[in-house]
């Protein structure tokens, strides 16, 4: 099998390295293998998961998260909505998209290379009909994080 370009982590990638003083973070990239970058406080949350990209608030602690008080912490709770995201696109998008791919004339030739993610919707969308504190991820997520006192 060869490499295949994530087509739903580089534009998250994109989008989030062109916000305002956002900053690529490249000892954090480094630890957790994957992107990470330090953006400014514009939102209640002090850290996000994308896509396979996590970015997180360059003002910690927040008091809406407040088991969250280190960057170690925020890291530790993305890290595993990516562990739980990976999951997810290996478990059933990546079949999907396979099984599509054959019902399209040059499908498999572009699906070689190139992963569309088709369970970032369903994402999104649960995050929209679900409130913060009653999703599973997100209580998977604050208990296996590392919170730091």
């Amino acid at each position: 099998m060869s490499p295949r370009l994530d087509l739903s982590s580089s534009i998250s990638a994109v989008v989030i390295a062109s916000r305002e003083r956002a900053h690529f973070a490249l000892d954090e990239s480094l630890a957790t293998g994957t992107l990470v970058f330090i953006v400014p406080e514009t939102s209640p949350t002090v850290g996000a998961h994308t896509a396979g990209v996590v970015s997180i608030s360059e003002l910690l602690p927040d008091g809406n998260f407040p088991p969250l008080s280190t960057k170690r912490a925020v890291i530790s709770h993305e890290m595993i909505h990516a562990a739980q995201s990976d999951f997810a696109f290996t478990a059933w998008s990546d079949g999907l998209q396979q099984a599509i791919a054959k019902r399209i004339p040059g499908g498999s030739i572009v699906s070689r290379y190139v992963d569309a993610n088709l369970t970032l919707p369903l994402q999104l969308l649960a995050n929209g009909l679900i409130d913060y504190e009653r999703r599973p991820w997100e209580k998977e997520a604050v208990s296996f994080a590392k919170h730091d006192k």
